[in-house]
C-alpha cells in the first residue's frame, strides 16, 4: 500500500474512534480545538498567539481552531478571516472576551464577525446573555467558556451551543477555582448541550481520559503554543520546552509544526482508547468496519435495544468511576511505585472501555449517560489509596464481571460482543 493510501487508511481508524457529535456541529473531523490564545503582552494590535496560520494548521490536520481576537481592532479580525479562508478552511471561530475589551471595540469586533459570516464566536470570562442571543440570532455557534456549574446554566439557558469547561489547570486567563476533574462531571450531570474541556490537556492520554469522563472533546493551548506555527515570541516557546513542571507543560518538549503535534496527540488518544475489536486495518487497504452501521439484533434471546443501552451505561457509569478514582489516587500516592504503577495501568484499561462503551451507544442512537457510578462516592469514603485500590479491583470481580457475564450471551452484535468478551477477561483479571 503506498504511504499516504496506508496513512489515510489507519487516519480513518483514528477518526472512528475519537469522532464526538460536537465535531459534527464544529464541522472538524477530531474533537481537538485550538483555545483562541491571544496577545501576551495585553496591548493589542498585534494579534494573539492563536493566528490565522495555527488555526490553519490545527484545521488542516482535522481539528478546529479559533482566532485569539481580544482587544484586536477590527481591521485584524478581517485580516486573519480573510488569511484563514484563502487557505482553504471554512469553518472557524473568533475568540472574544466582552469583560477584558472597551465596549465600543467589543461592538465593533462583535458586528465585524457577523458581516463576515464567522462560523463560530469563542466568549469566555463573564456571560453576557444579550450578547450570546444577538450573536446566535444572526445564526453563528456561540461557544462559552465557563469555570463553574452557574456560568454554565446561564451560558445554556442564553443560547450557546456548546460549553468549554476550564480547570485551574488552565494557562492564560483562568476563571476556574476547581480541578477539570472535580468541575467537569457537575457540568456535565445537567448540561444539554456538547461540553468540551480545558486546562493542563497536553497529549493524548489526557485527550482519552476526558472523553471517557463524559467530555466530547478537548481544548488545546499550551500544547499549541510550542508549535511553528504559533505567533507567540521565540523566547516563549523556548521557555515552554524547556519547563519541567507547572500542570501539562513539562510533556512539550520540542517546537513542532501545529499538524504534527496535532496527529500525535489525535495517534495517543486513539491508541488509548483502542479495544482489540477496533483493531487498525491491515496493509491490503480495505474498508474500515463503521460503528455507525445498525446493530443486528435479531436472534430469539437476543437483548431488546432499551434494555441493551440501560446495561452498557451501568458499565460506563462504572468504568468512569474507576477512572476518576484512578485518577486522583495516582497523584496522591506519587513514589509508591506498585500502587502507583496499578493505577496507571487501570486508569488506562478504563478509559478504554469508557471509550468502547461510548461507541457502541453511539452506533445504536442512544445518548451515552454522563453520570458516574455511585461507588465512585463509596470507594471516596475510603482514606487509604491501597485500600481504595483493594475496593476497586473487587468491584471489577465482583459485580461488573457478573453483569458481564449474563449481559453477553445476549449480545448479537460481533463488534460489541468482542469489545464486551475483552473487557470482561480483563475484569477477571483483576
Amino acid at each position: 500500500m503506498p504511504p499516504d493510501e496506508l496513512h489515510a487508511a489507519h487516519g480513518n481508524w483514528q477518526d472512528r474512534l475519537l469522532h464526538r457529535p460536537v465535531c459534527d456541529l464544529l464541522g472538524c473531523r477530531l474533537p481537538l480545538v485550538l483555545a483562541g490564545m491571544d496577545g501576551m503582552d495585553g496591548m493589542g494590535g498585534v494579534g494573539g498567539v492563536a493566528c490565522a496560520e495555527l488555526a490553519a494548521a490545527v484545521a488542516q490536520a482535522g481539528g478546529f481552531g479559533f482566532l485569539g481576537m481580544v482587544r484586536e481592532p477590527v481591521a485584524l479580525i478581517r485580516e486573519e478571516v480573510a488569511q484563514l479562508r484563502a487557505a482553504g478552511v471554512a469553518r472557524f471561530g473568533v475568540n472574544l472576551i466582552p469583560s477584558a475589551t472597551e465596549p465600543a471595540l467589543l461592538a465593533a469586533q462583535v458586528d465585524a464577525c457577523i458581516d463576515l459570516r464567522a462560523p463560530v464566536l469563542g466568549l469566555f470570562w463573564d456571560v453576557v446573555p444579550e450578547l450570546i442571543r444577538r450573536v446566535v440570532d444572526a445564526g453563528m455557534l456561540v461557544v462559552q467558556q465557563v469555570g463553574s456549574v452557574d456560568d454554565a446554566h446561564r451560558a445554556e439557558a442564553a443560547g450557546a451551543g456548546v460549553l468549554v469547561v476550564q480547570g485551574v489547570e488552565a494557562g492564560g486567563h483562568v476563571r476556574a477555582v476547581q480541578p477539570l476533574v472535580q468541575l467537569l462531571p457537575e457540568v456535565l450531570a445537567s448540561a444539554r448541550v456538547p461540553v468540551l474541556a480545558a486546562g493542563g490537556v497536553s497529549d493524548g492520554a489526557d485527550v482519552a481520559t476526558l472523553l471517557a469522563l463524559g467530555a466530547q472533546g478537548a481544548v488545546l493551548g499550551t500544547a499549541l503554543i510550542a508549535t511553528h506555527e504559533s505567533f507567540a515570541h521565540a523566547h516563549h516557546k523556548r521557555r515552554v520546552v524547556e519547563a519541567d513542571a507547572w500542570q501539562g507543560v513539562g510533556r512539550v518538549d520540542a517546537v513542532v509544526g501545529a499538524g504534527e503535534q496535532l496527529r500525535r496527540i489525535a495517534a495517543e488518544a486513539a491508541q488509548m482508547l483502542r479495544t482489540a475489536a477496533d483493531e487498525p486495518p491491515p496493509i491490503e487497504l480495505s474498508s474500515p468496519v463503521c460503528y455507525a452501521r445498525e446493530f443486528e439484533l435479531t436472534r430469539d434471546d437476543a437483548i431488546d435495544r432499551a434494555s441493551l443501552a440501560a446495561e452498557l451505561d451501568a458499565l460506563l457509569e462504572g468504568a468512569r468511576a474507576a477512572v476518576r478514582l484512578t485518577l486522583s489516587d495516582c497523584a496522591s500516592v506519587e513514589g509508591a511505585g506498585d500502587v502507583q504503577s496499578q493505577l496507571a495501568t487501570l486508569r488506562r484499561d478504563e478509559v478504554k472501555w469508557c471509550g468502547m462503551l461510548m461507541a457502541a451507544l453511539q452506533s445504536m442512537g442512544a445518548e451515552a449517560s454522563t453520570r458516574t457510578s455511585p461507588f465512585l462516592a463509596e470507594a471516596a469514603s475510603i482514606t487509604d489509596p491501597g485500600e481504595r485500590l483493594a475496593a476497586l479491583l473487587r468491584r471489577r470481580q465482583g459485580d461488573a464481571t457478573q453483569r458481564l457475564r449474563a449481559l453477553l450471551p445476549q449480545v448479537v452484535d460481533e463488534r460489541l460482543s468482542d469489545g464486551l468478551a475483552e473487557m470482561l477477561r480483563a475484569y477477571q483479571r483483576g
